[in-house]
């Protein structure tokens, strides 16, 4: 049974937001997920709006309307969970209706800027984004515990959106303007960037015609790695640069140009990855004030290094 299912047996105390009324745009992964963790905490989801309607929406029986149909002038607050590059567009079509007074976005790359078209006298603009990877819809409300949020935007949304962090038991930090284009690309390194050095490996597993049961052995190597690094902040700056490892970190030049003619040979378009991954780690290593020296890509193209 899902978290949300549970929502209307528990007490008051367990139900921080009981009274907090929703509208939500966009019900996609993130924002069902929202909508699920936010019933669970007993806010009443009034109605959902989107291009295509998508079914229940958090077990609720919430009311789907068009987003041109869109008002949420009877609601505390209004979550708009659409793309980036949907985002201002969203925002002019909501903006030809009565709204709530509180509106966030859960955009990681904008500010509350992105939401211009709605700004009013009485209304109060802000963004308030999950630090975390959605591959689906999150039905339990325990994935929302210690999630960061990065939030910026007028008192009133920064005090509601800290409000709604409070209640899922995660931690609020104010990322505003440029910055948070910055901040956005940092998340896009640290997971996307992560998932396509992984995709990387397995690609040339699978064209190496090795054993499928492989993949599971560098997943625990990539968690490995990461346990190696101290999680609690502040994380000082060479701590990641540390806990880098493998023949780059070591400084293993004959190694390093052996792999890369093997690459070379069974997957040559994953080269430019290999390159940059040795020179981002020689500048970080050197930056962590290791004393190992890894090779530049240059230094590998020769004819050999055994």
């Amino acid at each position: 049974m899902s978290d949300t299912n549970t929502a209307a047996s528990r007490g008051a105390s367990e139900l921080p937001l009981r009274g907090v009324s929703v509208a939500l745009v966009g019900p996609g992964r993130v924002g069902t997920s929202l909508g699920r963790w936010l019933t669970a905490l007993g806010a009443r989801l009034l109605r959902v709006a989107g291009r295509r309607r998508r079914g229940d929406h958090a077990g609720t029986g919430s009311v789907w309307c068009p987003l041109e149909s869109m008002h949420s002038d009877d609601a505390d607050v209004l979550l708009i969970a659409v793309s980036d590059p949907a985002l201002e567009s969203v925002a002019r079509t909501l903006a030809a209706a009565p709204q709530a007074k509180i509106v966030l976005h859960v955009s990681g790359h904008f500010d509350h800027s992105a939401l211009a078209p709605l700004r009013s006298d009485d209304r109060r603009l802000g963004s308030w984004h999950p630090l975390r990877a959605f591959p689906g819809v999150s039905d339990h409300l325990s994935e929302a515990k210690g999630v960061t949020w990065a939030i910026d935007g007028h008192p009133e949304a920064l005090a509601f959106a800290r409000r709604l962090t409070g209640a899922l038991k995660g931690r609020a930090v104010e990322v505003t303007g440029e910055e948070r284009r910055l901040y956005h690309l940092a998340a896009s390194l640290a997971a996307g960037g992560v998932m396509t050095v992984l995709a990387a490996a397995d690609r040339l597993r699978r064209r190496a015609g090795l054993p499928d049961e492989l993949m599971s052995s560098y997943l625990a190597l990539t968690t490995g790695a990461l346990a190696q690094a101290q999680l609690a902040p502040p994380i000082p700056e060479t701590e990641f640069p540390a806990a880098i490892t493998g023949p780059a970190a070591r400084g293993d030049v004959a190694m390093l140009g052996r792999q890369r003619r093997a690459l070379e040979a069974l997957a040559p378009e994953l080269t430019p990855l290999f390159d940059a991954l040795n020179e981002t780690t020689n500048d970080l290593r050197n930056v962590g004030g290791s004393r190992s020296q890894p090779p530049s890509a240059a230094s590998l193209t020769a004819p050999d290094h055994r």
